[in-house]
Formats: C-alpha cells, sequence, structure tokens
C-alpha cells in the first residue's frame, strides 16, 4: 500500500532485549501512560500479548489476537510473519498515531526496525533495547549467548540498564563498561522496573501541555464528526 505523499509518517519504535529483561515490563508502561497522559494512540505488535498482562481497567474489547484500550490504544499479536502483520495494521481505519514493536528476545531489533522502514508509511522513531544489570554479565561469558546479548547495541539509539536496584554499585559500573564497548555512544538510563518518561522513549509523544492540546483537539474532532450530517 503506497503512502500519500502528504500524509505524516507514523512513528516507528522498536523494543529490543535479551528474554527477561524488562521489554513487556516497557510496553505495559507505555500503553498504560498513554493512556494517563493523553498521549498518542499506540499500536502495539507483540508476540503473545497474554504477557503483556495490562489493567483490567483500560481494556475496553478482547479478541483472539486484539486487544482494544479504552484510550484507543490497540495491542496485536504479530503471529508467524512481521511483515503481513504490518500490512494488516496499516490497512486499519483510523490509522493508529504511532507503532511499537516488541521484538522477540532473541532476535535483532535492528532486522525488526528495518523490516518496519520497507514500509513508507512508517518513519522509525527508535530502537530501545532493554538489559537486565543483574544476569547480562554472566550471560555474556556464555559464547551461545555472548552474540544474542551484544548485536542489539550496535543500532540502538536508548539503552536502559534495567533492573538497576537489584545490583550494587559496582556491578553496575561493570555492567555500563560492558554497554561501553558494544554501544559506546547510545544515550543510557538506569532503571528499576523498565520505569522512563514516555518522552524519553519517544520523540513523537507528546508531554505536558502539548499533550492536553493533543487530547483536546481529539475530542473536539470527535465532536465535529457527530455534528456533521452523515
Amino acid at each position: 500500500m503506497a503512502a500519500s505523499t502528504n500524509a505524516p509518517r507514523i512513528p516507528l519504535l522498536v523494543l529490543g532485549g535479551f528474554l527477561g529483561a524488562g521489554k513487556t515490563t516497557l510496553l505495559r508502561h507505555l500503553l498504560s501512560q498513554s493512556a494517563a497522559e493523553g498521549g498518542l494512540r499506540w499500536l502495539a505488535l507483540v508476540n503473545d500479548f497474554g504477557e503483556v498482562n495490562l489493567d483490567a481497567e483500560l481494556i475496553a474489547e478482547q479478541h483472539a489476537d486484539t486487544i482494544a484500550l479504552t484510550n484507543g490504544c490497540v495491542c496485536c499479536s504479530i503471529g508467524g510473519d512481521l511483515s503481513q502483520a504490518l500490512i494488516e495494521v496499516l490497512a486499519r481505519r483510523p490509522l493508529p498515531e504511532a507503532i511499537v514493536i516488541e521484538a522477540s528476545g532473541v532476535s535483532d531489533p535492528w532486522r525488526v526496525a528495518q523490516i518496519g522502514m520497507a514500509a513508507p508509511e512508517l518513519l522509525l522513531d527508535s530502537v530501545t533495547v532493554v538489559v537486565d544489570a543483574s544476569t547480562v554479565l554472566r550471560h555474556a561469558h556464555d559464547p551461545m549467548l555472548a552474540d544474542t546479548l551484544s548485536r542489539p547495541l550496535a543500532h540502538a539509539d536508548l539503552v536502559l540498564l534495567n533492573k538497576a536496584d537489584s545490583v550494587d554499585d559496582a556491578t553496575l559500573a561493570q555492567v555500563q563498561a560492558w554497554v561501553d564497548q558494544h554501544a559506546p555512544n547510545v544515550r543510557r538510563l538506569t532503571t528499576v522496573q523498565a520505569q522512563v518518561p514516555l518522552a524519553v522513549l519517544s520523540a513523537a509523544q507528546p508531554t505536558g501541555d502539548t499533550a492536553q492540546a493533543t487530547a483536546s483537539a481529539s475530542r473536539d474532532a470527535a465532536e465535529c464528526s457527530h455534528d456533521e450530517p452523515h
């Protein structure tokens, strides 16, 4: 499906990181906080949305492979084919205002981003990689896991050193040094429970007065559409 030359491109955020690092917790935070702050209507593509474990009060409707949230966000299962999932997402009306893809724990998030960028409707916003500060050093010494852990950092725009509360300062410094080896100039934050401001995750996410104005404009547009004859 070709994008209109005048249509704004949809921001794409990709979340990567090894199994158990906190990607799903980060995704849950993004969706719930966007609802609380009147932010963007995100569409999340995940491998298993059963693991997202969204609060019941956020869920408006649930089907076999889709969860619709009360704030207009949607969570969809990728299934076996990311390209096909994106085609289906971009055929939805209304289109989402932003898309986030949670890469699997052993996949390369940059490869996922490249698949997304093949769609002219999408614009890469950020690749965020979550690192488990409590286990990464041990796993990095395993020759079977070392490349799986380090490869996602090569194209990261933001690295979250998660579970920072479960390690001492000396271990955290070693984790930071390990990240320096593989992503020397990348922004990084230490986090607990993958809690970060939405504006740090996505430049497209409105904050403060911008979010309020966006929410107000959406309400005004909805009221206008109800007033128009059909």
